[in-house]
């Protein structure tokens, strides 16, 4: 992912809203949203290459999405994907905190991860090893530190908390794209970029996928609208998800 915006209980009937564009190289494969043969309680898009994702959510009521970290610090001999981060957190149990501290974020390239398990949200970077748990609230994650001032993120926070039916993802869809340039940064050595809108454009990298993820208590509204090269509308995928257990806190 490269931006994910937060609505995080700024309503008492919708505790988690999310809107996240992912941006990636086309020719890296992968699958849409689907329920996982290898593990049903995810719904989560699949990268093919290595087997993460890059958001997801179970039919438990968790939710998990992650963003690289544009920057020359490369992990040393990180072999392991960041997608799985994501799917990990999706397969356990553990609460957010737990689930930190067991983290190796020395495997793995730069990364920011949000991860919420019903009751808690919780974001954690390897670059910064600070863990917050959010307050009520609108939040924006890019490719940097949580704090940064970098266009997309301003943009998207204003754009998040300004959105007339915050609520229905049909509604959060549209809004994704309206930041939006037409450059093509296909060529970019760090597509990543400070100066990125949160829609992108282009021909061999771009934004391939918007999700929309709202939480009531019993039920997770999901919608993905992927996109190929040029901005080029493709599949969308959505889903319905009744929340098994106890409702969400």
């Amino acid at each position: 992912m490269c931006i994910v915006l937060v609505a995080y209980r700024t309503d008492d009937n919708f505790p988690l809203v999310v809107a996240a564009n992912r941006d990636e190289y086309f020719a890296r494969p992968s699958l849409a949203a689907h329920y996982w043969t290898d593990s049903n309680q995810i719904f989560a898009g699949r990268d093919i290459e290595a087997g993460g994702t890059w958001l997801g959510v179970t039919r438990g009521g968790r939710f998990a999405a992650l963003t690289n970290w544009t920057g020359n610090d490369r992990a040393k001999n990180s072999s392991a994907s960041r997608g799985w981060l994501v799917r990990d957190f999706l397969q356990t149990d553990s609460s957010c905190e737990a689930f930190i501290r067991e983290l190796n974020g020395a495997a793995y390239q730069g990364f920011n991860l949000l991860v919420f398990d019903g009751q808690n949200l919780v974001h954690w970077s390897n670059r910064t090893s600070v863990q917050k748990v959010f307050e009520p609230g609108f939040y924006g994650i890019t490719n940097t530190n949580f704090t940064n001032s970098w266009a997309k993120t301003r943009a998207g926070v204003d754009m998040i908390t300004q959105v007339k039916n915050r609520h229905d993802v049909d509604s959060l869809i549209q809004m994704l794209r309206r930041h939006t340039k037409t450059d093509d940064m296909s060529g970019a050595v760090e597509p990543e970029q400070q100066e990125s809108p949160c829609f992108v454009f282009g021909e061999t990298y771009g934004t391939r996928a918007s999700t929309a993820v709202v939480f009531d208590d019993k039920r997770i509204f999901f919608k993905e609208q992927q996109y190929g090269p040029g901005a080029r509308r493709g599949k969308f995928v959505y889903e319905c998800i009744p929340v098994e257990g106890e409702n969400l806190q």
